[in-house]
């Protein structure tokens, strides 16, 4: 073989093998909190099921945040309510399932010290679909495998931002997964 069509094999080998590392891998089945898979979000059950209310599923997911880096972390907020989502697994992929209405203030950040956890109850409300209650579920179908994504964590908080700061690696502001189902 050529040395030059060598060194194409070469880098086509090296090209596929990185976009390998960067597609989206199934997750791991839920079997238990005990062992999240050292996920810096930690819920208190490993499966919820949403009830049937007047006008949506209602249901709460209760979580636990460890900072498990070596920087303070700031969350941006409004009176405590910060940009938080759920993220279902379909089809190979993470897609954006839910998230809830979040107030149009901007308080003081909520800081969280390297290794301090931050423990918090979000309720999950999903209007019907085809009905004027909001926020619904953006999925076909509710049931199925989630992740709990933080959107608005950042390292070194700018008060003048946005940018609010450094946002951390979306490695750092998930869950592991949980099952939602709907009864």
């Amino acid at each position: 073989m050529h040395p030059s069509s060598l060194s194409l094999v070469a880098l086509g080998a090296l090209l596929l093998s990185g976009c390998a590392l960067h597609a989206p891998t199934a997750p791991d089945p839920v079997d238990s909190v005990v062992d999240p898979g050292g996920a810096p979000i930690v819920t208190d059950r490993a499966s919820y099921t949403l009830q049937r209310g007047s006008h949506g599923w209602e249901g709460e997911i209760s979580f636990e945040y460890t900072n498990r880096t070596d920087r303070t972390i700031s969350i941006v907020n409004c009176n405590g309510s910060f940009a938080l989502r759920l993220e279902k697994w379909e089809e190979g992929d993470w897609v954006s399932a839910w998230s809830p209405p979040i107030p149009m203030c901007l308080s003081p950040p909520i800081e969280i010290e390297p290794g301090a956890t931050y423990s918090r109850t979000m309720p999950v409300f999903g209007g019907f679909p085809d009905s004027n209650t909001h926020p619904q579920f953006n999925v076909d179908e509710i049931d199925g495998t989630y992740r709990l994504v933080i959107e608005s964590a950042y390292w070194n908080y700018d008060h003048d931002g946005p940018p609010w700061g450094v946002q951390l690696p979306l490695e750092e502001r998930a869950s592991h997964t949980i099952e939602i189902r709907t009864e």
